[in-house]
């Protein structure tokens, strides 16, 4: 397994964790399209750069898209990047091959959504580090 796919699979993992699962907001990858308008759920896309320390590392952006109904108002969004800086700031994630450690996040808000004018969206940001043994 290579360093992007052992990143990656980190990654998703902290979606796949109980205590993620039971605040029941939908995930889903970078390539999702909502079929479903006025829902909220949140879209993850693992960004990587070309900062590395070495050959086996890598570093990149977690940019996750969170989309909440339209006209009511951000503490939707607000409480789910609330939820995800406890699940992703600061945390060190074991992948099969390396770790990835996570650093601080941003948030920012985006507007109407471009594609589905019934939701609002979001901008959720946080740096990561694949470190590879």
């Amino acid at each position: 397994m290579g360093k992007y796919d052992d990143s990656i699979k980190a990654i998703y993992s902290v979606f796949d964790m109980a205590g993620w699962k039971a605040l029941s907001i939908p995930t889903y990858p970078s390539n999702f399209v909502a079929a479903v308008p006025g829902n909220k759920y949140i879209r993850v896309t693992p960004i990587f750069g070309s900062e590395a320390i070495d050959i086996r590392s890598s570093s990149g952006i977690l940019n996750i898209d969170i989309f909440t109904p339209a006209g009511e108002g951000t503490a939707n969004a607000i409480a789910i990047a609330d939820h995800l800086d406890a699940y992703l700031v600061a945390k060190l994630l074991s992948g099969t091959n390396g770790k990835v450690q996570f650093g601080n996040s941003y948030l920012a808000s985006q507007g109407a959504d471009k594609s589905n004018n019934s939701l609002y969206r979001h901008l959720y940001t946080i740096p990561f580090n694949y470190f590879g043994v």
